[in-house]
């Protein structure tokens, strides 16, 4: 669907950042009801803009325009079919810990990756965002693990090395471009070097 609208790059930008800012945190409250969600932030944005669209046909459009687009931006590093599967094959239970919304659950689906998981938690259901340790321990808990027995692997230094160690769960920082080489945990540059280096434990 294309929509012409009389609106800047810029006007955009900041519209979008203020419906952040104002709305995101009740992003929490929406479980079960993302597609509101969104219908609320598009309508925000639109209205900060000087659009007027009374009946959210615009804000509803946005939406269906996002999730025709999101099959083209979300892909899985190369690897990561093969990796998921040799460790699942290899009796390592897997689990996912995601600042995300639940619509996670779906993309995960569309990927085809969901089978690989035990467990898939994610921050809008706990409440809370990575490091905050809330998600770590409801993850935890499904696993049905003590910290110590878990190894957590992110991409993010703090969100995900200082989160899982300060619930105490080992953390490996996967740094595909060597952005962080000087960090104080385990390192590495691609998921083909995790299993190698479970297997070493």
């Amino acid at each position: 669907m294309q929509l012409d609208l009389p609106l800047d790059v810029s006007t955009a930008w900041e519209a979008q950042e203020e419906a952040t800012r104002v709305l995101g945190p009740y992003a929490y409250d929406y479980l079960g009801r993302m597609r509101e969600f969104w219908t609320a932030y598009n309508r925000f944005v639109l209205k900060r803009a000087g659009i007027h669209d009374p009946s959210d046909r615009l804000a509803r459009a946005i939406n269906d325009c996002f999730l025709s687009i999101e099959p083209q931006v979300f892909h899985p590093f190369p690897e990561t079919d093969d990796v998921l599967r040799e460790l699942k094959d290899d009796g390592y239970p897997l689990h996912v810990i995601s600042n995300a919304t639940e619509e996670v659950l779906g993309r995960l689906q569309r990927l085809n990756l969901s089978p690989y998981f035990e467990s898939i938690t994610f921050s809008q259901e706990a409440r809370a965002e990575k490091p905050d340790p809330a998600v770590f321990h409801l993850a935890l808990r499904r696993a049905g693990c003590r910290p110590e027995e878990a190894v957590y692997v992110g991409n993010d230094y703090e969100a995900d090395v200082i989160g899982a160690r300060g619930v105490g769960m080992i953390p490996i920082l996967i740094d595909r471009n060597d952005v962080v080489p000087d960090a104080d945990c385990l390192r590495i540059r691609s998921l083909k070097e995790l299993k190698p280096l479970l297997d070493e434990w």
